[in-house]
């Protein structure tokens, strides 16, 4: 990218030629406000602005994590957290290919490589689309049976290894990958080790329903295709909840077919969709209502973390 390079174009000729036809009061009102608007295009979209920018950014980075490492956390201000996550974060956007040096992305496209090291081992696996549907069941397998009959074969019954503490259990496959650093900054200095790291491992069209978690999630994609589409906590009431204690972070409408018969005021909700591919990580804030869908044969990494 050179220095003339924008990463969004605005017509800034053709704009300021539209002025000529609006009043005279207005054009001079907005004259101003075009050339500044253009000034700033130039330098935010420059390679020289954005590379100095990415220089305090690692520079401030380096800082804070001096700062948090030359004691006990407790005796650090909390204020160095916030700024160092804020950093994290930040790259992590930037750099949407953060983990694309896991081994996983490439071992664990291999059956044979997932059938070695974990097939003797049993897994719960869920059948059905989704928990909120009455056919919906919970086995007992072994990984090499649902890695045969729900992955490698095109069966019609679906199964879902979803939300399995797998790592724990095969402590093996978690040499594949690491912890995103963004993870280690929890709020109390209590739980400094509670990160939950979770498999979700199946075929196409598994479906976890419209609902929220109360923690920080980082949801890292290894193989495969997802779409995730979001909606914030203040859509709560849209999105018509279950009145019940053990789905009450769950939410009755279904987003890719809406009911609006049933659930009228979800025509109001407002959301963002996502499109997750190998070495993409989506962040999803405590409390953010979110629906996934495996486009394909999928397998992702959640870190839970408060």
């Amino acid at each position: 990218m050179t220095c003339s390079d924008s990463i969004i174009t605005v017509p800034w000729e053709s704009l300021t030629k539209e002025l000529e036809y609006i009043p005279i009061e207005i054009r001079l009102h907005l004259a101003s406000i075009i050339n500044i608007l253009q000034s700033s295009d130039k330098q935010i979209t420059s390679e020289k602005w954005i590379n100095t920018s990415l220089i305090r950014l690692e520079a401030c980075l380096d800082r804070t994590w001096e700062v948090l490492n030359s004691g006990y956390w407790k005796n650090v201000p909390i204020e160095y957290r916030y700024c160092y996550s804020l950093c994290i974060i930040i790259k992590v956007l930037k750099y949407l290919g953060c983990i694309h040096h896991w081994k996983a992305l490439t071992l664990w496209k291999n059956p044979n490589y997932l059938n070695k090291i974990a097939g003797s081992r049993t897994v719960p696996i869920e059948i059905g689309s989704r928990y909120t549907e009455e056919d919906w069941t919970q086995h007992l397998v072994n990984f090499s049976e649902f890695l045969q009959k729900h992955v490698i074969e095109n069966n019609s019954e679906i199964g879902y290894l979803a939300q399995h503490q797998l790592f724990e259990q095969i402590p093996e496959l978690k040499k594949d990958f690491e912890v995103p650093e963004y993870c280690c900054f929890l709020d109390s200095e209590e739980n400094d080790a509670e990160i939950d790291i979770n498999a979700w491992f199946g075929p196409a069209n598994t479906v976890s329903p419209l609902h929220f978690d109360p923690k920080n999630n980082l949801l890292s994609q290894i193989f495969g295709y997802k779409r995730v589409i979001l909606y914030s906590p203040a859509e709560t009431n849209n999105l018509y909840p279950y009145d019940t204690r053990l789905l009450n972070n769950t939410a009755q409408v279904d987003p890719v077919r809406p009911d609006y018969d049933k659930w009228p005021n979800f025509r109001k909700a407002s959301g963002m969709t996502f499109y997750l591919k190998p070495g993409e990580m989506l962040y999803i804030p405590p409390k953010w209502w979110h629906h996934v869908t495996a486009l394909t044969p999928s397998f992702s990494v959640s870190f839970w973390w408060n």
